[in-house]
């Protein structure tokens, strides 16, 4: 294979990934968009790996070309492995947390497209072929976000909402939806500039265009519709008197373009009645009540207290979710279905994952590229001033954006090229110094020995990747036929095959617990009752720093209470269960409340009183811990404070 040949089909399978990336799903899994999508990533990036180290293997002497912004990522990706030894949960440090998976192998390949960026993409034909790829995906993204949210039509009704009101699209969830939107629409923008397309092409990307403005506004994404409305006004500051020269040199593009724009958006807004929500969801960003800020403040909260004790090196990629509940606040009770894994501030997150020296070798990256960048579209020597706004405004404004929410293995690969192609744009100026080395295989033992070595890792990476792929997949198949199930014993089956797969996943666990002890009682067998244990100590070694599956585990003990004639063992059983809970989630009330029910049965009342004290310290208006200690004041002739519990829980009861 020549090397023009090889340039061809990286261009192409780079194209490949930013086309089916956003838009690939599994509906026959519960992971339906992430799973697929890591590991078809993963697959790429291997792929693409063997052409390049193919192509530069088989020269004698192989030149290598970097600069500052290489040895500035080397730096980043070495705290980042830094932070990987260093993590408590190693597994999900590599492969990430299953709501994410951006482990230190989805920090590989996004790395990997910004070095792609910088090599292969330096002239214009293969950079309109990228974008073009994205606007076709934007056209069927946007086409099912409008579906989906006036019609209440979706692929994935057992996993999505039947009324919807918010559009998601494929991607998942509404802000990133907004997030895609933010990276893709400048791009299309700068496609929309070319001068040499057929009319009926040019409509074509206006429409694209148009739609995608849509498609953002009814995310209901307030982040989204903030950094589109700064992106606007940064692009307006750029351009200043040139956008209008170029307008009245395209006076029919633009009107066009624009009427388009309008016409649609007006069709959309005044047909559905769209308009009051809009403004409705708008003003709210004004309101410091909402649910959604109050959470994020609190995860920021949260994640600064943890940083006292991981200042340094960080907790790892994706550990997040195990190590934060250790520090959450009480009021992060009342948010017991918020997913809290991830700080929902970029720089907050990488700070939490990498440590300081993570978080500061990525920002040199980020800062030395919008310092340098501004420079290159400043520069009169440049000739694609287009393309560098473009690209500029796409980083600036998802950079923007990730301060409320954060990156996803959909969209961060994209950034990360971006930010290549912006180096690469900056070199060709002239604006960055660049250093060379060369490295020579003149003896030909030497060259065969380091092309065996390469094979034999490629070889085993590729068959380590699909077989983790196909374990990972197939539990996630097999954990859907054990929701869908309709018998208990085929549900179990299903599920124990699951977790045979991947024993990594806390909620396949929950989910056996469930339909065992479901089944046990039933039926009257309490044996289920044992394997339901015995499920959640196996989950112990793959998941010790998992509070829910202590919890889970003391609920259980409790549940068999009622069937055993001798109590106090499995007493004894659910309060270690309920302490070691406390241990990994401090401030859990739930487990206060069951650690003072437990203490009071085995007839410690003082010990049961104090966590139910702790209890309602945590939360007020915990009505179980105000009921229990009035019943158990009264029991030990406490009569005043017991009628003082009581009344309180009468007041909340009745309110």
């Amino acid at each position: 294979m020549t090397d023009k040949f090889i340039n061809k089909v990286i261009v192409f399978l780079v194209g490949l990934v930013f086309v089916i990336l956003p838009i690939l799903i599994n509906p026959l899994g519960f992971s339906v968009f992430a799973l697929p999508r890591v590991f078809f990533l993963y697959l790429v990036s291997l792929v693409l790996l063997v052409l390049i180290l193919y192509q530069n293997l088989k020269k004698k002497n192989i030149k290598i070309e970097y600069n500052i912004f290489h040895l500035l990522s080397l730096v980043f990706l070495f705290f980042i492995v830094v932070s990987v030894v260093f993590s408590k949960h190693k597994y999900t440090a590599l492969w990430g947390y299953d709501a994410d998976y951006e482990g230190l192998f989805t920090w590989l390949s996004y790395l990997f497209f910004f070095l792609i960026g910088y090599l292969y993409f330096r002239n214009e034909k293969s950079i309109k072929y990228l974008f073009a790829s994205l606007a076709i995906t934007s056209l069927l993204v946007s086409v099912y976000a409008i579906l989906q949210y006036f019609f209440d039509w979706q692929l994935m009704d057992w996993v999505q909402k039947t009324e919807i009101a918010r559009a998601s699209s494929f991607l998942g969830h509404p802000n990133y939806l907004a997030g895609y939107y933010i990276l893709i629409l400048p791009l299309i923008y700068f496609l929309i500039q070319q001068r040499y397309f057929k009319f009926w092409l040019q409509v074509g990307l206006r429409l694209v265009f148009a739609l995608g403005v849509v498609s953002l506004v009814l995310t209901f994404s307030r982040a989204g519709w903030l950094t589109f409305i700064l992106m606007l006004f940064i692009s307006g500051v750029i351009y200043n008197k040139k956008l209008i020269i170029s307008y009245k040199k395209n006076t029919k593009a633009y009107l066009l373009s624009f009427f388009i724009l309008i016409i649609v958006s007006l069709s959309v807004i005044i047909a559905f009645d769209v308009f009051s929500l809009v403004a409705d969801r708008f003003m709210s960003i004004f309101d410091s009540n909402t649910a959604s800020t109050k959470v994020r403040v609190l995860l920021y909260i949260q994640s600064l207290n943890l940083l006292k004790n991981n200042f340094l090196f960080g907790i790892g990629p994706d550990n997040f979710a195990y190590i934060i509940p250790q520090y959450f606040l009480p009021a992060w009770g009342i948010y017991t279905g918020a997913v809290a894994d991830k700080a929902h501030n970029q720089i907050l997150d990488y700070w939490v994952s990498f440590g300081i020296f993570g978080l500061l070798s990525y920002l040199s990256i980020i800062v030395f590229w919008i310092y340098k960048m501004i420079t290159s579209i400043k520069n009169k020597l440049a000739d694609e001033k287009e393309l560098l706004i473009m690209i500029f405004l796409s980083v600036i404004g998802y950079l923007f954006f990730v301060q409320i929410n954060y990156t996803t293995i959909e969209l961060a690969p994209i950034l990360w090229f971006l930010i290549g192609l912006g180096v690469y744009n900056i070199y060709r100026i002239g604006l960055l110094k660049s250093w060379k080395f060369e490295i020579k295989f003149d003896q030909a033992n030497l060259r065969l020995f380091v092309h065996l070595v390469t094979v034999v890792t490629l070889v085993g990476l590729l068959i380590g990747l699909v077989l983790t792929g196909y374990k990972k997949i197939a539990a996630d198949y097999y954990f859907v036929k054990s929701l869908k199930a309709s018998e208990l014993n085929e549900s179990i089956h299903y599920n124990e095959k699951a977790i045979n797969y991947d024993p990594y996943l806390t909620s396949y666990y929950l989910n056996l617990n469930h339909r065992l002890v479901s089944l046990g009682e039933l039926s009257g067998d309490y044996s289920y009752f044992d394997k339901a244990i015995a499920n959640l100590n196996y989950a112990y070694n793959y998941l010790p720093l998992e509070y829910r599956i202590h919890y889970q585990q003391g609920e259980t003990y409790l549940k068999l209470v009622q069937y055993a004639q001798t109590k106090d063992y499995l007493y004894q059983k659910a309060k270690l269960s309920y302490l070691q809970t406390l241990n990994l989630y401090p401030n859990s009330v739930e487990s206060h409340l069951k650690l003072g029910v437990i203490l009071a049965e085995l007839g410690n009342d003082d010990q049961a009183i104090d966590y139910w004290l702790k209890c309602l310290e945590l939360n007020n208006q915990q009505e179980k811990c105000l009921y229990n200690l009035s019943v158990i004041h009264s029991k030990v002739g406490q009569q005043e404070l017991a009628n003082e519990f009581l009344d309180k829980y009468n007041q909340i009861k009745n309110h």
